[in-house]
């Protein structure tokens, strides 16, 4: 069941029973040279149609015609929609659909662009509050997010910075559990245990008369931004020294949690924390995560597409998955485009570091690679064979751009 947004934000995509719409049959996309299983439907799309309340199923055809006849986009996509409804949009009318024609595509983006007013988003309200368990109390000093999943407030325990994550509903507490319980099997390995956030406390409260989950979670230090930050801030890519480091350490953390046996299986740009300046990274968000074998109870649903076919065909998770979308961080990062491929990124990327992502992301799991400290020594060697022993590169960020 997919539960409503309070916010714009990141929200959880339910498995329950057949949630999800089923598998389209695979086309070729021309991705770094291979071809790669798309996981929308691509015959039509069903939407909540603008002139009342009749679910229409819409061709490909259809919906250029619309595209091209539209002035605004509600035109397209109707009074008060969504982000979910564009990049559904999106789907049909990409130009690998089209027989390579953009028109379509490149009309809704303008359409998509026009429509977006920069409007600050206000500070969420808060009072200072406690919670208070046998032997500890925490106060929460500060609301830093507040989700379907769970809100987030800052807090202090033995004198460092923490973040207190409270389950939005008693539905929502078993995946504050699985963050909790794989969490604590993520230990020992030395210097790569600083890659994943330390469980601090686990407990559950009374809030509206139901049970939920609360998980402290050590914090990342001051100064660390998202990969998604580091991505609109170089909307055309960083150049791939940087990038590489950043995918270095992205696999090392995957690598810790998969000897552990534990799979993060949403390695996404908004979960991948980095210091451009101290190259110290941290890998946050684990109630998505699943022991090696079990099936996701769960996605990102904003970044639906960011998966492979195997985890939303609910397959047991392996490693590869995390590789997958390490992948397609790695080629967010470079500044890869679905449209333009490598055409329009901001600096050159060689062949090699190409070939490597390519790699993480053929479709079939099976012949995707599965060992990330392997794939973190493999792209070492590559970028050695390029620019040489590796060399120290701040990645300047704009003042604006810091993480919580």
């Amino acid at each position: 069941m997919k539960r409503r947004s309070r916010h714009p934000g990141l929200r959880p995509y339910r498995f329950i029973g057949h949630v999800l719409p089923p598998l389209a049959a695979t086309r070729s996309s021309t991705f770094l040279d291979v071809s790669w299983e798309e996981i929308y439907p691509l015959g039509a799309l069903t939407r909540r149609s603008k002139l009342g309340d009749k679910d229409e199923t819409m061709t490909t055809d259809e919906a250029r015609a619309l595209v091209a006849g539209a002035k605004t986009i509600e035109d397209v996509l109707g009074p008060g929609h969504d982000d979910a409804g564009l990049r559904l949009f999106r789907r049909l009318v990409h130009p690998d659909r089209c027989g390579g024609d953009e028109a379509a595509w490149a009309k809704l983006e303008k359409l998509a662009a026009a429509s977006r007013v920069p409007v600050p988003a206000p500070a969420p309200e808060f009072s200072p509050l406690e919670i208070r368990t046998r032997s500890r109390t925490y106060a929460l000093t500060g609301l830093l997010a507040r989700g379907d999943l769970c809100d987030v407030y800052e807090s202090t325990h033995d004198g460092r910075s923490v973040v207190v994550k409270v389950a939005g509903s008693a539905a929502d507490s078993d995946l504050l559990d699985v963050e909790a319980r794989n969490l604590g099997v993520l230990v020992g390995l030395g210097g790569l245990r600083a890659l994943v956030p330390v469980l601090v406390d686990s407990f559950e409260v009374r809030a509206a008369g139901e049970r939920r989950r609360v998980n402290v979670i050590g914090r990342a230090p001051a100064g660390h931004v998202t990969v998604a930050e580091i991505c609109t801030a170089y909307p055309r890519g960083v150049d791939y020294r940087d990038a590489a480091w950043i995918a270095r350490r992205l696999l090392a953390a995957l690598g810790y949690a998969h000897s552990c046996g534990v799979v993060h299986a949403a390695a996404l740009p908004e979960h991948v924390l980095v210091h451009p300046t101290e190259h110290t990274a941290l890998l946050v968000d684990w109630c998505y995560s699943a022991r090696v074998g079990d099936v996701a109870r769960a996605v990102v649903s904003p970044r639906l597409t960011w998966y492979p076919p195997e985890l939303l065909a609910r397959r047991p998770l392996g490693p590869q998955v995390d590789v997958y979308l390490a992948g397609r961080c790695l080629a967010h990062l470079l500044g890869w485009h679905e449209v333009k491929g490598w055409e329009d990124t901001a600096h050159p990327v060689p062949r090699e570091v190409r070939a490597f992502v390519a790699s993480c992301l053929l479709g079939n799991p099976a012949r995707r690679p599965a060992d990330a400290l392997a794939l973190h020594d493999d792209l070492g060697e590559v970028m050695r064979k390029l620019v040489g022993p590796p060399k120290f590169r701040p990645l300047a960020m704009p003042p604006a751009s810091s993480s919580t």
